[in-house]
């Protein structure tokens, strides 16, 4: 059996077989739905899959022709996708075991965020592989930047919310703990941190909503109210952490570190080149 549930816990579910058909995503939809490098996704059967609580709270918002995307209006967090006659699906990031497959692919890594670098050796498409028989321009959308020079530029999926950084950003990591795995629904969150003084809401800051945990400095979020979207949040430090996700600039730096990788997801691969730390450093 598996189990999952949002950030907060109000949407919860289990499944009491197996999760299959797991794959990653690079889709510039699914970076900004989940504000993560890429979405990792798998399928479980709908007689094995049950949700537990919260079925009627969750919002979704149609993201494309096909498909919708439903998320918990408290918390932001992705949630289980049901739809006729095809297999649940499910973000690995808000399950908490580990699915016995793996994922087999990395798709749409032609739109591939420019600070992401793959670092598994899986089978790489452009677009959908042939196998999954989906036209690819009703789901993919380009991210178009309208910053001037020396900003850099952010906005949630349906465009409601933005925002723009002055500046190179204080560093950008990847953290592996569970309560970020669960804000962002994804294997891994990527954060840009920035001076507060350096940011700015460009639109729609009234359409963010904020959620914390009680008890936990980092288990936190921001999200828009309308697509589900992760986007910037106070950091403990009083900076800003921006969901790497979000932007739709290339930041000019990538990742210096892995954080957290004591509570990592077991079907994440590490880049190798970068440090990893079993919590956070010191320094």
């Amino acid at each position: 059996m598996y189990s999952g549930s949002c950030l907060c816990g109000d949407i919860a579910f289990v499944v009491d077989g197996l999760i299959e058909h797991v794959d990653q995503c690079h889709c510039s939809m699914c970076r900004k739905a989940h504000g993560a490098a890429f979405a990792t996704y798998g399928g479980a059967a709908p007689e094995d899959f049950r949700m537990l609580r919260g079925e009627s709270l969750a919002r979704s918002y149609r993201s494309s022709p096909i498909g919708r995307r439903p998320f918990c209006p408290r918390c932001g967090s992705v949630v289980p996708r049901a739809v006729p006659g095809t297999p649940v699906a499910i973000a690995l990031g808000n399950v908490a075991q580990t699915p016995a497959a793996r994922p087999k692919s990395h798709f749409f890594v032609g739109s591939k965020a420019p600070w992401h670098e793959i670092p598994d050796d899986l089978p790489q498409f452009d677009e959908y592989p042939a196998s999954f028989g989906f036209d690819a321009s009703v789901t993919w959308r380009p991210v178009r930047s309208t910053s001037p020079p020396g900003r850099t530029g952010g906005s949630c999926l349906c465009g409601a919310v933005a925002f723009e950084f002055r500046g190179r950003p204080v560093e950008m990591v990847n953290c592996h703990c569970r309560a970020c795995r669960r804000a962002v629904s994804a294997g891994f969150a990527t954060y840009v941190t920035i001076e507060r003084e350096a940011f700015r809401w460009t639109a729609g800051e009234s359409n963010v909503v904020r959620f914390s945990k009680p008890g936990s400095l980092h288990a936190s979020s921001a999200f828009c109210s309308t697509c589900g979207s992760p986007m910037p949040r106070s950091a403990p430090s009083g900076r800003i952490d921006v969901p790497a996700g979000s932007l739709d600039d290339d930041p000019g730096l990538r990742a210096g570190a892995n954080l957290h990788v004591a509570e990592k997801a077991d079907w994440v691969v590490l880049d190798p080149d970068l440090p990893a730390f079993a919590t956070v450093p010191d320094e």
